[in-house]
């Protein structure tokens, strides 16, 4: 998934596994940015998520 996003709208996520064993499953996000960036790499996050087939 987070190469997904990265390359169909440049938002760059981390694999949870990149930090141990307990992160499988899951995505890891940064928050250190502006709120105006952070919620703009949201919007982009969720435009990735909604074009995805479902079936």
């Amino acid at each position: 998934m987070a190469n997904l996003v990265l390359e169909k709208d440049n938002v760059a996520l981390l694999p949870g596994t990149s930090f141990g064993k307990y992160g499988e499953g899951y995505l890891r996000i940064v928050f250190a940015n502006s709120l105006q960036n952070i919620k703009e790499a949201l919007q982009r996050i969720g435009n990735v998520l909604s074009g995805l087939d479902r079936s």
